[in-house]
């Protein structure tokens, strides 16, 4: 174009049709672009692209890298002739790289990504854990040319958040620990020849307090038969503490309060993912009042297809926990 003054100016043209409804033209809007300002909007572009602390890269629409940033060079160890015109999914992680040249043509054709997670294989082998963006620029027919990409490295901040988690899962594991010592630390119970809390003059009773101090030296199992009231677990404290296993657990489980499904679980334990659900190993109540004694109350609730297993551990003193193979010892 020529000033006023004569003067030549490169310019860049840029016009747009306009046109009524019925399709007749009306004139055309023109604008213009001094080549000098657009020079000067791509240095600056150029610029920016190379100097941004964000990993930036642009690919083709086969997925093959043809602009990449001084960043991204950085934080994957590479130079710059080693990169350009090798397909991005070269640069991601083993375990993923395999799967993600599918995903990479998916994206080209979508035109667009929002914050995915992938990872990334430094030059020496790290993993690098990201976030990635990307934007397409298309054609006069709409199809992708470039897919402009932006990567985020959240490596340290997932490793904080892992870090987190676990130190929260331990707390939890803890915190259980100490509620299961809480619930099934043997009672303190006050034990005399009179054998604490059990007093009686009868005939009957007497021979059964004499039964039950010879049965408590032995490692004998002991059925307690009564009516619901008559003193059950009154008798299985009075055997563990004049037993020989008085200094260790007394543990108590009620069958009866035990979902159907948990049983096993309930008595062996299980072991983590055995289950849905089963987000870590759980120590059994056999495993709890290990050295000790395990009080049954209303064993007869126990499911038919579970005594098979209990009638092993009773005679044997081995089981397995729900979903593992190794064989345990109980005393």
């Amino acid at each position: 174009m020529l000033t006023k003054t004569g003067e030549r100016v490169g310019c860049l043209a840029s016009a747009v049709i306009e046109r009524s409804a019925d399709g007749e033209f009306l004139g055309t809007l023109v604008g213009y672009t001094e080549l000098g300002e657009q020079a000067d909007l791509e240095k600056n572009f150029t610029g920016l692209y190379r100097d941004t602390p964000a990993m930036l890269h642009t690919v083709d629409r086969d997925g093959r890298i043809v602009h990449v940033n001084d960043r991204w060079l950085m934080k994957l160890g590479y130079r710059r002739e080693e990169v350009v015109g090798r397909l991005v999914t070269d640069f991601m992680a083993a375990d993923e790289s395999a799967s993600d040249q599918q995903a990479v043509t998916d994206i080209i054709a979508q035109g667009e990504l929002d914050n995915e997670p992938r990872s990334y294989a430094t030059k020496s082998g790290e993993t690098l854990e990201t976030l990635v963006s990307a934007r397409a620029d298309r054609d006069k027919d709409g199809q992708v040319t470039f897919m402009y990409v932006a990567i985020k490295d959240v490596t340290e901040r997932n490793r904080a958040e892992r870090q987190l988690r676990a130190a929260f899962e331990e707390n939890a594991r803890l915190r259980e620990e100490l509620e299961r010592e809480r619930d099934y630390l043997r009672e303190e119970v006050e034990v005399s020849m009179n054998f604490g809390r059990i007093v009686g003059e009868s005939a009957a009773l007497k021979k059964m307090l004499a039964q039950l101090e010879a049965v408590a030296q032995t490692s004998s199992n002991v059925l307690i038969h009564g009516e619901s009231g008559v003193g059950k677990e009154l008798v299985a404290h009075a055997l563990h503490s004049r037993s020989p296993r008085a200094d260790g657990p007394l543990v108590k489980v009620n069958c009866a309060s035990i979902p159907r499904e948990l049983f096993e679980s309930e008595f062996f334990g299980h072991v983590r993912g055995a289950f849905t659900g089963a987000h870590r190993d759980r120590v059994g109540r056999f495993e709890l009042a290990h050295g000790g004694t395990l009080f049954l109350d209303e064993i007869g609730e126990i499911p038919l297809e579970l005594q098979g297993k209990l009638l092993r551990v009773l005679q044997e003193g081995e089981y397995e926990r729900v979903g593992d193979d190794q064989t345990r010892s109980t005393d």
